[in-house]
């Protein structure tokens, strides 16, 4: 491990393979970086701290209208009123909470990293930073965390108690996942992928009762496993609910390294094993048109349901990648951009 590497994992406090509380907790320090504004206005009737579509008394003035049968005389405009020579009355936004829903992957295709972290440590990173972004603007946070085993399913709340305790039970689990798929890589080469599709559909169904109209979802995954059911039903979250998928990749994910002498190298993923000849450049370019058309597939699979799709690199701090936007700063670079 080289040693830029080994100081980038002490600032991060990670040892880049299982996940610590303590870890977690240093995004609470960067938390009013992230940009969790609504993208357009939401259609929730739970009162909290956004603006929506519902007009009432709040703080920030909506519209002016003719008076109307039992409005507060204290909201009339005096100047509408004088100009016009009607009774007109002051309409506010008023303010709405929004809960934050995580989607947080910790199958065994997550735990996998060539550079700096596994993609599964990265993806908690991210939720992380979420948690905390969202309970700084005094949003209620939730989570459904799954690995091959077990699953968190936590509705939205907006105590800081809560959010440590989210936190928590994300540690617990994914280092559960980390040592089971440790354990399964010495004992067994049995592929995992109809459970972790399985999981995955689950999981997503399970997200979708979870997720109230108005909600931000943010789907933390690689999306390996995702098939067209579970993006159907994004789809359909998608008519209520604001939804932000964040892929989480490996740069070895995208193409294989480039060395000037053929080597075989072994790969796992805790359940199979195959080796890849590096440095053979015909290998090299069919598996980067492989990755390529799988990304493809991803891609259009987001656009056909409306949504974008946000990508975060394994091999980078998550700091390093917020980009920003015209609203602030958001988690990834888009699509086309990794």
């Amino acid at each position: 491990m080289s040693e830029a590497i080994n100081t980038t994992l002490q600032k991060l406090g990670s040892n880049g393979v299982t996940l610590s509380l303590s870890e977690l907790v240093r995004y609470k320090g960067l938390a009013k970086q992230l940009n969790l504004h609504p993208s357009s206005t939401i259609k929730s009737s739970m009162a909290g701290a956004m603006a929506s579509r519902f007009k009432g008394r709040g703080m920030e003035f909506d519209e002016a209208r003719h008076y109307q049968p039992g409005d507060d005389i204290r909201s009339i405009d005096w100047r509408v009123t004088a100009r016009t020579g009607k009774t007109h009355t002051k309409l506010y936004r008023e303010e709405r909470e929004r809960p934050v829903l995580i989607y947080l992957d910790c199958s065994p295709a997550m735990h996998f990293g060539t550079q700096l972290l596994y993609k599964s440590v990265q993806g908690a990173h991210a939720a992380a930073l979420i948690a905390f972004s969202a309970q700084s603007r005094g949003d209620k946070i939730g989570c459904i965390a799954f690995n091959q085993q077990l699953d968190i399913e936590l509705k939205p709340k907006s105590t800081a108690k809560h959010a440590l305790g989210m936190l928590n039970q994300i540690v617990e689990l994914h280092n559960a996942s980390a040592d089971h798929h440790m354990a399964q890589s010495k004992t067994s080469s049995q592929s995992v992928s109809n459970e972790a599709k399985f999981k995955h559909i689950d999981s997503i169904n399970k997200l979708a009762m979870l997720a109230k109209p108005g909600t931000l979802v943010y789907v933390i995954s690689d999306f390996n496993g995702f098939d067209e059911a579970c993006f159907n039903v994004l789809g359909k979250m998608h008519r209520h609910c604001e939804i932000r998928p964040l892929r989480i990749f490996d740069p070895i994910e995208q193409a294989l390294p480039h060395i000037n002498s053929l080597q075989d190298v072994l790969l796992t993923d805790g359940d199979s094993e195959q080796y890849i000849s590096l440095g053979d450049t015909l290998i090299e370019s069919r598996y980067a048109q492989a990755r390529q058309q799988w990304f493809a597939y991803l891609q259009s699979n987001v656009n056909k349901i409306g949504l974008g799709l946000r990508q975060i690199d394994a091999s980078r701090p998550i700091e390093s990648q917020l980009v920003a936007t015209r609203r602030g700063l958001v988690i990834g670079q888009h699509e086309d951009a990794a």
